[in-house]
């Protein structure tokens, strides 16, 4: 074990036993259980499906888009711990709070903040998000009718599970008490001629590395990634401006912090091939009629070779205060064990807002798949969709009827509708873009206006376009599909960025608003 979670432990067990969750019982069961995987080790373990079956004892087969069960509990349950933090537990030095999305359980102080995370789904107000925070955060209507013989067994069953939570509290302690000195000591080692950086004692990573470049506090992100505070660097200053909204992101926190001047980050890394991902925003300049005061040029170098030359966040965006990311695939660490980022000042200082390395497979960048609105969703082929970002324009809605024809209805369960793009960063190559449609309004709920047609087709037009190259002209959702509330999947091949890195896909209305449900991109390879 690497970490020591006595007090997370501690507090764990405050709150199972408080008297705002101990006559909970599913609630009991599901926070014990996110807790006791993510001590263990299995964070990314915790999905729907799991939670549903080993904690609230769901059969194998259970079906997330048929029963919202653990939706249902889980918004019950960040309901009841902001309850909790707000009364009997206001004096606790430590708090537990689940993410708006995924399972993955923060432990912060009392006086931190985890980027949005310390607020509950109903302090969460974002532009387009109005209509995400859907039937799904709803609690269920209380029943007041529980037979006497029911109500004995829910208290005895949360009864039970408390006990045993508490014997697994008291062997973990046990395990870490007996284990201090090995523990601490892997914890504290270095490797071997390890370059002098800001690294907070941290050892090697395995897997995605995400730093939270000029933060102090980690941040669990909207697809439920953990980003780490500011660490393997050396040089520059921080710049914090809580209060600037960022376009095109709803994890605004990432880019409202950053390491600014001239630096360095030694990023220790096992042997394989990553995706890098480097996050910006202009965050201290503002628009202005004098843009050439307000320029900023830097060079960025990977173990010493050219990665950004002469380069201005302001430009790639484009414009300030956006949310820009730049992509490079077959990424490996130097022979000395590390990733070695130097960011040097040209025209005022170097400015660094992320970082994301996450293994991949050579010669192909790792797919990019997102869903309209803010859900995330693992599919039928247990791949990961994340939720709605890269955006310009638009609003967000959903739905309320299944789409038909498809194996995974929740990629078609919103959309963005509207006059608006998606700013895609992809590393240099060729990708397949798919995207997925369904009519949901015309031929279904018509608002009244005039058809063009009796079958309803014609209702909705637009025009698809990838950095500004047609990609399909007066596009009928309805027509090509076959009717209202069908699935329909377009795939566009052999599509190559822009020079900012992008593929930038416009979604332009002829007639009505256009519409999209889901973006699918695919690394063609070479």
């Amino acid at each position: 074990m690497a970490d020591n979670h006595v007090e997370e432990l501690a507090e764990l067990v405050r709150v199972l036993t408080s008297k705002t969750l101990s006559r909970a019982p599913n609630l009991v069961k599901i926070l014990g259980y996110v807790c006791r995987e993510y001590f263990e080790g299995r964070a990314a373990l915790l999905k729907e499906y799991n939670i549903a079956v080993q904690a609230l004892g769901r059969p194998p087969d259970f079906d997330p888009t048929r029963d919202s069960i653990v939706r249902t509990e889980v918004s019950r349950l960040r309901k009841r711990l902001a309850h909790y933090y707000a009364t009997e537990g206001a004096s606790n030095a430590l708090r537990i709070t689940l993410p708006e999305v995924g399972y993955v359980p923060i432990f912060t102080r009392r006086d931190e903040a985890v980027g949005d995370t310390a607020k509950t789904p109903d302090d969460v107000k974002t532009p387009d998000a109005a209509g995400d925070r859907e039937k799904e955060y709803s609690e269920p209507r209380p029943s007041f009718f529980f037979p006497a013989a029911r109500k004995k067994t829910l208290r005895y069953s949360a009864v039970a599970f408390t006990v045993a939570i508490l014997a697994f509290a008291f062997v973990y302690v046990a395990f870490l008490r007996d284990n201090a000195g090995s523990v601490i000591e892997a914890a504290s080692a270095e490797p071997a001629q390890q370059p002098a950086m800001n690294n907070g004692g941290h050892p090697a990573p395995k897997g995605a590395i995400r730093i939270n470049a000029g933060s102090s506090s980690r941040y669990l992100d909207r697809s439920g990634q953990l980003w780490e505070s500011d660490r393997y660097y050396s040089g520059g200053s921080t710049i914090v401006r809580p209060g600037r909204r960022i376009a095109r992101t709803f994890d605004q926190p990432i880019y409202q912090s950053a390491r600014e001047g001239d630096f360095q980050y030694d990023i220790p890394l096992p042997p394989g091939v990553y995706d890098l991902h480097l996050h910006f925003a202009e965050i201290i300049f503002q628009p202005a009629l004098d843009s050439s005061a307000e320029m900023r040029r830097f060079h960025v170098t990977m173990n010493g070779k050219p990665l950004l030359t002469d380069f201005d966040i302001a430009l790639d965006a484009p414009g300030t205060s956006t949310a820009d990311e730049r992509v490079f695939k077959d990424v490996t660490p130097a022979e000395d064990g590390f990733l070695h980022l130097k960011f040097t000042s040209f025209l005022k200082s170097a400015l660094l807002s992320g970082i994301e390395i996450i293994p991949s497979e050579r010669g192909r960048m790792r797919p990019i798949r997102i869903l309209a609105g803010l859900r995330t969703y693992y599919d039928r082929k247990d791949q990961f969709w994340g939720p709605d970002r890269y955006f310009d324009g638009g609003f967000a809605e959903n739905l309320l009827a299944n789409a038909t024809g498809t194996p995974d209805p929740e990629l078609y369960a919103r959309q963005r509708y509207g006059n608006f793009s998606y700013h895609i960063p992809v590393a240099p190559g060729r990708y397949s873009v798919t995207l997925r449609f369904a009519e949901s309004n015309f031929g279904v709920r018509d608002f009244g206006i005039p058809s063009p047609a009796p079958d309803r087709t014609g209702s909705r037009i637009f025009d698809i376009y990838c950095n500004r190259v047609i990609l399909a002209k007066n596009f009928d959702i309805l027509k090509e599909a076959g009717g209202p509330n069908i699935a329909l999947e377009k795939t566009f091949s052999g599509l190559v960025p822009n020079a900012q890195g992008k593929l930038v896909l416009s979604f332009v209305p002829v007639r009505d608003y256009a519409s999209v449900r889901s973006i699918e991109v695919i690394d063609e390879g070479s």
